[in-house]
């Protein structure tokens, strides 16, 4: 058997669970923040696995960022700012 302190910790996580699954139910706006979140975070990790499995096309870079034709270091460093 969990100590006091043990049980008391795992009982506010279960409670803050709960409310956060009743918050993801219930409140769309919750729910697309949390999309949001989801899909900034797949967008870095899959830019990190097209850097480092050597899937980096060059050739869509915009006009705003025509320099990193000549420098694909100079993409990834202005990319990084960006988050």
């Amino acid at each position: 058997m969990p100590d006091r302190p043990a049980g008391a910790f795992a009982a506010y996580g279960r409670i803050f669970k709960a409310l956060h699954l009743l918050q993801v139910i219930h409140v769309e706006a919750y729910r697309r923040m949390i999309g949001a979140q989801l899909n900034v975070g797949e967008s870095g990790h899959s830019l990190a696995r097209r850097v480092f499995f050597g899937d980096l096309r060059l050739e869509a870079c915009t006009d705003a960022c025509a320099s990193c034709v000549r420098s694909p270091s100079s993409m990834l460093s202005r990319g990084s700012r960006a988050w």
